[in-house]
């Protein structure tokens, strides 16, 4: 089927309905990354505590419970990429066995075509190829983030400065 005949499958009801979908999901994705100030997000909130766990990080010998958070905070990530994939392939398969699509949108109320369940099932690929992305992608700043940590030379405060800044070595 070409794009224009799916398209075509769906109602008005149909469009409204992804056109808030998507529009309520950027506006909670702004409203994430700009909270109000009464009423911060945790990414907000968690910035002083990343700060605090960094200020720490550089007096900590050995450093090994900061790799162990950094390897459990990763593996967690990496866990839901590989689920948004599974999930992925799944809805895809749906898609492209006609048979069972056909059987399902038969034993919906209403009028139901396949086309249009395809392309609903498109959508949520959508988002869920979206999520695998920023899942991705937080994997790799994990990546970044410990060999950065790797590269913190252990500086003593006695060497430190009214300022904070480390004093020349000679």
């Amino acid at each position: 089927m070409d794009p224009m005949t799916l398209l075509s499958s769906l109602s008005i009801t149909d469009v409204a309905a992804f056109g808030f979908i998507v529009a309520v999901w950027l506006g909670i994705g702004w409203v994430i990354e700009h909270p109000p100030a009464n009423r911060p997000s945790v990414s907000i909130l968690m910035k002083s505590y990343r700060r605090a766990w960094m200020e720490a990080f550089i007096d900590r010998q050995p450093r090994i419970f900061d790799a162990q958070i950094l390897g459990t905070l990763r593996q967690g990530t990496t866990f839901f990429a590989s689920t948004n994939v599974l999930a992925i392939g799944g809805a895809l398969a749906l898609v492209g066995n006609a048979s069972q699509l056909d059987g399902l949108t038969a034993a919906l109320p209403g009028e139901a075509s396949a086309a249009a369940l395809r392309v609903k099932l498109l959508a949520v690929v959508f988002f869920l190829a979206s999520g695998f992305l920023k899942f991705v992608w937080a994997s790799r700043l994990f990546g970044y983030c410990a060999v950065v940590m790797a590269s913190v030379q252990t500086i003593p405060r006695t060497n430190m400065r009214e300022s904070g800044q480390p004093k020349q070595l000679k």
